[in-house]
């Protein structure tokens, strides 16, 4: 309670500058409802670019090109900063909004390696509104990431009793649901079957919503594999039909690789040896020099070779 109160004290401290990139924002600061919406139209415009600088690292990091990294580390720097204090700004005006105060702890806690401030932001915005399902399925995923297993799911089944038909709380609720499942079993009195099966329904769901969402339908496909783990027999014709779907959404050349060799790996597992074919040599035209998808052609070939193979007759 008292991390809470100090954190409430420095959001009414003096008022600051705007950053100079978001000043027409405070423009509108005394009309709340178009101010509210620049302000987080701002947070997904910025969000974006720092998404994506962090993709463009890590990708100069596994190539070893640290003048790239360093150069997306300061521009990385440079839009946290800017989302932060615009904030910070808009807080000053209205201090107890939580359609505000939600980013604001996301930023601190996604971006700005400030944990505790982005825990503090988010339960400051449950005693504004103690129906926010933002604010209760950020605590969710921080409490089953940090083994408060008890914690998280009492929020997380709030958040989803609140905002039922939300696509990013029911993909991470399938996240949740697949990983921390013993943990799962013990708070539902479920066995896997059902968490399993309650999983993908949130998977299917979140699918469904959002059909042209790339990470929505392929996380729905991927789930499909986890299904032998807890002792569900796995229609793989639907897999297949799955990774079709999620193909119609990739917007990188990987992503299409990666839904062709899948989709044949579902039908390998389907036993349609002749469609599992056609899939991987696809996969093969996008990354020809693939060893994982050389070697399942060539298993896929061996078995085919071997049920299309005559037998020989006996000798006498």
């Amino acid at each position: 309670m008292v991390g809470l109160i100090l954190f409430i004290s420095a959001l009414s401290a003096a008022p600051g500058e705007w950053p100079v990139e978001t000043r027409e924002i405070q423009a509108l600061a005394e009309n709340e409802p178009k101010f509210q919406a620049a302000l987080l139209a701002c947070y997904e415009r910025e969000r974006q670019t720092i998404n994506e600088a962090q993709d463009k690292m890590d990708a100069a990091r596994v190539a070893g090109n640290q003048s790239i990294v360093d150069d997306q580390v300061a521009l990385i720097k440079k839009h946290t900063d800017i989302l932060k204090q615009s904030f910070e700004r808009a807080m000053e005006k209205y201090p107890e909004n939580p359609r505000i105060l939600v980013p604001y702890g996301e930023i601190l806690y996604d971006y700005a390696g400030d944990a505790e401030g982005g825990l503090r932001s988010w339960e400051l915005a449950l005693t504004k509104d103690s129906t926010c399902g933002a604010a209760h399925n950020n605590l969710a995923m921080h409490y089953c990431h940090n083994g408060e297993y008890e914690k998280g799911f009492q929020h997380l089944d709030e958040s989803l009793a609140l905002e039922p038909k939300n696509p990013n709380y029911l993909f991470n609720a399938v996240q949740v649901y697949l990983v921390n499942f013993p943990q799962l079993a013990t708070y539902k009195k479920w066995n896997r079957e059902q968490i399993y099966l309650k999983a993908m329904e949130y998977s299917r769901l979140a699918a469904k919503l959002q059909p042209k969402d790339y990470e929505l339908t392929c996380d729905y496909a991927v789930n499909f594999l986890a299904a032998e783990d807890f002792g569900v027999p796995v229609k793989w014709a639907d897999a297949a039909k799955a990774w079709q779907k999620a193909r119609k959404n990739a917007q990188r050349e990987d992503q299409c690789f990666f839904s062709w060799l899948n989709e044949g790996r579902a039908w390998v597992r389907g036993k349609n040896l002749a469609k599992a074919e056609k899939c991987v040599n696809e996969a093969l035209k996008i990354i020809p020099n693939s060893d994982p998808a050389k070697a399942l052609l060539a298993d896929i070939k061996s078995e085919r070779g071997s049920k299309t193979k005559p037998r020989e007759k006996a000798q006498p």
